[in-house]
């Protein structure tokens, strides 16, 4: 009798082998789809640690008798070339005017000649960012608010420049250097600008960067070492460069000697030819027509996605802190195609547009 010998195989056979990796593929997926959301949540209980201990250093601040008042957002300012905005007011739906020096009055239609009102800067201005919908350079901001639109730091003269026009039925006598009664309306040679123009100015050897550094140590004061180790403060460093008309900073990768700012990651170097969520599209520094990483010149504070924070003073004197969440935007998102369909005075969005509020973090001083 001839007894067949058959030779034993280790490992796996090509099918086997194939039917592994599918489940591992499978288990991966899986996997993925619940670390998003954990991470995401986990993402936002931090950023409402440091929204709330921000508030609690804007309310250890107040029982001190002293106030803080937010500051303009360096790309949404009074100063020429501004952003564009359109009016939620009549006339709904007008620009307005973003080449020629802003007027802030305390009642645009008894101050303010009709041809001059789109000159005018309201509180319930529109942020549309460009030209139209589709142009917007900044969806972070798109469909909000002016009065919405702050932040915490030092007064800038790149983004703060306007005529504060006096009050209704006065203008400007030159001679004794005093307001009198008068009828007329907005005029340059009544109010005259020497006079009447807002740009602030810091004096030398300040910076915009000390300054801002100066003031948010002054706001945190106890609090200061709690945010820095949740990753909330930024102070931009050598490694970087100055964008959109000096208004922001973006890093550089480091070169020689110089070193890298902490908090920054190798992808802030990197440009995109689509939105992502904390890029602007910068059209002016090379190079140029592209999406920009960018961070708030000197120090400023950000959320656990590393966004800045906005602020705003309510109604009731409150001052309101907002995070844009894990979309990167305040209102709307632009969606996949990263271009807009929705109009900036949409109250639902269109195309694929989102709602972008729906994640945003807040807080308030009270209530």
């Amino acid at each position: 009798m001839v007894i067949l010998m058959t030779e034993r195989r280790s490992g796996f056979t090509l099918i086997e082998l194939l039917i592994v990796i599918s489940i591992i593929a499978v288990l991966t997926g899986m996997l993925l789809a619940v670390i998003g959301p954990i991470k995401r949540s986990v993402e936002k209980g931090k950023t409402a640690a440091i929204l709330a201990d921000i508030r609690l250093a804007l309310n250890t601040v107040a029982v001190e008798g002293n106030q803080v008042s937010p500051v303009e957002h360096p790309l949404a300012g009074s100063a020429v070339p501004r952003a564009a905005f359109i009016r939620s007011v009549a006339p709904i739906g007008s620009a307005v005017d973003i080449g020629t020096e802003a007027l802030v009055a305390t009642d645009e239609t008894s101050v303010i000649s009709p041809s001059e009102r789109s000159r005018m800067i309201l509180p319930s201005d529109i942020f549309v960012g460009g030209g139209s919908p589709a142009s917007c350079g900044l969806p972070l901001l798109y469909g909000m608010r002016r009065d919405h639109i702050g932040v915490l730091g030092a007064v800038d003269d790149t983004i703060t420049t306007y005529r504060r026009l006096p009050a209704v039925n006065t203008s400007y006598d030159a001679s004794p250097g005093v307001l009198m009664t008068n009828s007329g309306v907005y005029d340059a040679t009544v109010y005259p600008d020497d006079k009447f123009l807002f740009k602030p100015r810091i004096k030398p050897p300040e910076t915009l960067e000390s300054q801002s550094t100066k003031i948010i140590d002054y706001i945190l004061t106890i609090h200061r070492s709690g945010l820095l180790q949740k990753g909330a403060i930024f102070t931009t460093g050598a490694d970087g460069v100055k964008i959109m008309n000096n208004r922001v900073w973006q890093p550089q990768p480091p070169t020689g000697t110089v070193t890298l700012s902490p908090g920054v990651a190798a992808s802030d170097y990197q440009t995109s030819p689509k939105w992502l969520p904390g890029t602007v599209y910068d059209t002016i520094t090379a190079p140029a027509n592209c999406w920009k990483y960018y961070r708030l010149r000197g120090t400023g504070l950000y959320d656990a996605w590393r966004r800045e924070i906005i602020c705003s003073i309510g109604a009731n004197g409150a001052i309101r802190l907002e995070s844009a969440g894990y979309d990167g935007v305040f209102r709307w998102h632009p969606g996949a195609d990263g271009i807009y369909q929705t109009g900036p005075l949409d109250t639902i969005q269109q195309g694929d547009d989102r709602n972008g509020s729906l994640d945003n973090v807040t807080a308030a001083t009270r209530d």
